[in-house]
C-alpha cells in the first residue's frame, strides 16, 4: 500500500465536511523549518562544546554523534553495565553526574539559543503556520508536539487560532472576599482546569511549564518581561521546566508516567 502524501491528506480534509477528525503530530522538523541554525542538534552540540566543561568535552569527543538522545542512551547503558559488573562505585557516580549535567546543559542550550520574543518571528511566518495548524484544529483534531521550544505556543497566542485549548486556566483565589466587594485575585495559569477540552498536547513538556510538586503551572509574559526572561528567572531560582530528555524509550516513558501532565498527554496520544 502506498503511503499518503501531504497533498493526499489535504485533499481528504477538504472532502471531509466535518465527518472525521484529523490530528497533527509535530516533531523537530517543525522547529527546524523555522531556523535550523538554532534548533538543530549541531547548534545544540556546538553550544555545549563551547561551555568547555572537562567531562562533557571528553564525552562529546569520544561519542561520535551529535544526536543527544544517542549520547544520553549510551551514558545510561554504561552506568547500568557498571552496576551489573560491580565496577567502581565512584565511576558510576561520575557517569551519572555527567549524564545529569548533559541534560541540564541541553536545557540551557535550548533557552540560550531561542529567539528572544514572539515578534522575532516574521508575521508572514506566523500566519503561514497558523493556517497550517488550523487545517487540523478546525476538523476537531488534536495537535501533539514533542518540541520543548516556544514556537508552537507563540503561534497559538499571536495568530487567530481561537479554538485551541492547552488545558491551563486560572482559579479565583478570594471568592469570599470578592462577594464582600474586594478585587478579584487570580492564580497563576494552572493545568487541569480545562483538560477535558484540551486539544494541544506537549508530549515531552515545554520551556514554559513548571512542576511545583503539587501543580503544573505555565509561565507567561507579564507586561514587563518577555516570556523567555520570566522562564530564565524561574530556572535561575532553581526551578526546572517539565522537559523529557531521557535517552531511550523506556526512560522517556518512565519520566512521562511519573508526571500527571505528561501522562495525560501520552494517554490522549
Amino acid at each position: 500500500m502506498a503511503l499518503e502524501t501531504f497533498d493526499d491528506v489535504l485533499s481528504a480534509i477538504k472532502k471531509n465536511r466535518g465527518k472525521r477528525q484529523f490530528h497533527l503530530y509535530l516533531g523537530n522538523g517543525f522547529s527546524m523549518a523555522y531556523d535550523p541554525k538554532i534548533f538543530s542538534y549541531n547548534a545544540l552540540h556546538d553550544f555545549i562544546t563551547n561551555l568547555k566543561d572537562e567531562d562533557l568535552s571528553k564525552i562529546l569527543g569520544v561519542i561520535e554523534t551529535k544526536n543527544f538522545e544517542i549520547i544520553m542512551q549510551q551514558l545510561d547503558s554504561f552506568s547500568t553495565l557498571i552496576s551489573v559488573f560491580g565496577a567502581d562505585k565512584a565511576l558510576k557516580e561520575k557517569v551519572d553526574a555527567a549524564s545529569a549535567k548533559l541534560k541540564s546543559s541541553l536545557l540551557d542550550a535550548v533557552k540560550a539559543l531561542h529567539p528572544e520574543h514572539v515578534f522575532k518571528i516574521p508575521e508572514k511566518n506566523s500566519e503561514a503556520c497558523s493556517n497550517f495548524l488550523n487545517t487540523f484544529i478546525n476538523t476537531g483534531g488534536n495537535v501533539f508536539s514533542t518540541n520543548y521550544d516556544l514556537l508552537l505556543y507563540w503561534v497559538l497566542l499571536r495568530t487567530r487560532i481561537v479554538n485551541h485549548i492547552d488545558g491551563f486556566g486560572r482559579d479565583l483565589l478570594n471568592a469570599e472576599e470578592v462577594e464582600k466587594g474586594e478585587e478579584q485575585d487570580w492564580s497563576e495559569l494552572i493545568w487541569g482546569k480545562h483538560k477535558s477540552e484540551q486539544n494541544i498536547f506537549y508530549l515531552h513538556g515545554a520551556l514554559p511549564f513548571f512542576d511545583t510538586g503539587v501543580e503544573i503551572i505555565k509561565e507567561e509574559y507579564d507586561g514587563v518581561n518577555y516570556l523567555l526572561e520570566n522562564i530564565g528567572s524561574r530556572m535561575d531560582a532553581g526551578a526546572y521546566p517539565v522537559f523529557v530528555t531521557a535517552g531511550n524509550g523506556r526512560e522517556k516513558l518512565s519520566h512521562i508516567m511519573h508526571n500527571h501532565y505528561l501522562s495525560w498527554c501520552y494517554d490522549n496520544l
